[in-house]
């Protein structure tokens, strides 16, 4: 279907660089060789745009007549997409009426200035006019030409679900330029063809001239059918949009995401917990950006600490704290619990204990468990509240007999220093490993420090290693540093193998200027042979070499 073996189709194919402006220049240069008379009849042909254009003559006087036009107002969209759909690695473009393309050339030539690196991995063009799609393929083709392109060529109210194939790893940009205003189908069952077919992540970009009411009334229409208020919604009048021209503009963005929110949050508690960062998280952040944005409060907060911990995006302490913020809101226990310790600890904001202490109050008032532990915390150090040692015990014990796995650790660390309670290493050992066994962190560090130091158990350094390396993986410093530590102890070099050179790497993701070499020697290679700052991956990994650099400039 797509434009070969004319005139038209040998100048795109050989045109360095295309852009939108290069495709116009085209379309003008034809126009201008007409005789006055004829343009205005071909203009007329045209019915503003609406009409289904069916020869060479239609499609170049179109894009002469409205093609700056679309572009003013795709770019005045695409101006106001969120963040994080301009940021994606990779995105799926679907042009519902494409014509000839115009809508994804001109996101061709916006994302190119935003972010070139992007990469748009396939095109869907749907369009009822023969000579229009195969202008279109030929034409987006040019643009993206490493991009799979599906061409549907029928109307709107023959298409079905399965027609449209998205993917639920990539988001998907809808482009809806000029075209859900026109009459000539239905748009309720146009909406549920979309509904039923979309998967993951979706943008809907939605551009129209504004029209009477009933007209405007079928993009809202449109969007509420969706599910989802639009996020940015304007209209622009004459002279309004730009100066100068009879131009108008009616712009809707949407985002919506088929998956059940609370599966959506339970996969991001996944990456959270195990501080995973790959690929596919990137797409759980874009689908917990549009979750967010919807107002759900779990994935507000889910999002928070992704921006927090840097998952999935880059790291931003002000916008996780801003998210905590609305998921609190919204009531939602961990989120408060959450900007609680961004007052305690001045994350994204500056510390303010009264505030944190009684956010965490708030929380445990909502019957949150780990709150308790918090509060302990406040009242341990006095901070927000007056010093209360006995309090803090008493709150640890409510939530420990609870299996709260945070207030299970700090009590176990009361018993092994004796502080509010008598020292007691039996039980200190008991609740530390329960709370291990739950996942937490601090415990895994803590046993770590037991087993190393013979607190409450005998000194077994394998201990210590297994400990400190699931502490390590879960990116705690002390863990990294503890091992560290360990390994430069000649007599327990052989105790550390794969997963403990894991941890290191993990020490070196994480900016540890203690570490200034990390190197894996194989049946291969003569560790001699090594230069500094090697990292050799091999299967048959013999031996670490570690070497500590404390006077590195940085």
């Amino acid at each position: 279907m797509k434009e070969t073996r004319t005139t038209y189709s040998y100048l795109i194919e050989h045109m360095k660089d295309p852009s939108f402006r290069k495709i116009r220049e085209l379309a003008c240069d034809f126009v201008r060789k007409l005789p006055s008379e004829l343009c205005d009849e071909l203009h007329n042909s045209l019915n503003r745009g609406v009409d289904v254009l069916d020869s060479e003559p239609l499609l170049q006087m179109y894009f002469y007549s409205f093609g700056d036009m679309h572009k003013a107002k795709l770019d005045y969209a695409f101006d106001n997409l969120h963040g994080y759909i301009k940021e994606a690695n990779s995105v799926e473009l679907i042009d519902y009426g494409c014509g000839q393309g115009l809508a994804t050339m001109c996101y061709h030539d916006y994302i190119s200035n935003v972010n070139p690196s992007q990469i748009v991995t396939k095109i869907t063009l749907i369009e009822p006019s023969e000579m229009a799609m195969s202008r279109a393929e030929l034409l987006c083709s040019a643009f993206y030409p490493n991009a799979k392109i599906v061409p549907i060529n029928r109307g709107f109210d023959k298409l079905s679900s399965t027609d449209i194939e998205l993917s639920n790893d990539i988001p998907t940009i809808h482009l809806f330029s000029n075209i859900l205003d026109v009459e000539s189908f239905d748009i309720e069952h146009f909406a549920h063809i979309i509904i039923d077919s979309s998967k993951g992540a979706n943008e809907y970009v939605i551009v129209s001239p504004i029209q009477n009411n009933r007209r405007m009334q079928r993009l809202r229409t449109f969007s509420n059918i969706l599910g989802n208020r639009p996020y940015f919604e304007k209209y622009l009048d004459k002279r309004e949009f730009r100066e100068g021209k009879e131009w108008t503009c009616a712009v809707l963005l949407c985002s919506t995401s088929n998956e059940s929110y609370d599966e959506l949050y339970e996969e991001a508690i996944f990456y959270i917990k195990n501080k995973i960062r790959n690929e596919k998280c990137q797409l759980v952040f874009h689908k917990l950006y549009v979750a967010s944005l919807s107002g759900n409060v779990k994935c507000q907060n889910a999002l928070g600490l992704f921006y927090k911990l840097g998952i999935g995006t880059y790291k931003d302490e002000v916008k996780a704290f801003e998210w905590f913020s609305k998921s609190s809101e919204g009531n939602f226990p961990p989120a408060i619990t959450n900007l609680a310790i961004c007052y305690f600890k001045g994350v994204g904001t500056d510390v303010d204990f009264f505030k944190a202490f009684n956010l965490f109050e708030n929380a445990k008032q909502l019957g949150y468990l780990p709150s308790y532990g918090y509060l302990a915390r406040c009242y341990m150090q006095g901070k927000g509240i007056g010093k209360d040692i006995d309090k803090a015990v008493r709150m640890l014990l409510y939530a420990s007999d609870k299996n709260d796995a945070y207030s299970q650790v700090d009590l176990g660390a009361c018993y092994l220093d004796g502080l509010g309670v008598e020292k007691d290493y039996a039980k200190a050992i008991d609740l530390i490993k329960s709370a291990s066994e739950k996942g937490n962190v601090k415990a895994h560090c803590l046993l770590g420090k037991c087993y190393r130091e013979g607190l409450g158990v005998n000194i077994n350094i394998p201990e210590a290693i297994k400990y400190y390396t699931k502490a390590g993986l879960l990116e705690n410093k002390h863990s990294i540093l503890a091992l560290i530590e360990i390994f430069e102890e000649k007599e327990y070099k052989k105790l550390f193998g794969d997963e403990q050179f894991d941890v290191f790497v993990k020490g070196v993701s994480l900016g540890m200027r203690e570490i200034s070499r990390i190197t894996i020697a194989d049946n291969d290679k003569d560790p001699e042979e090594i230069e500094d700052g090697d990292v050799i991956y091999g299967s048959n990994c013999k031996r670490v070499l570690w070497t500590m650099g404390h006077d590195l400039d940085y």
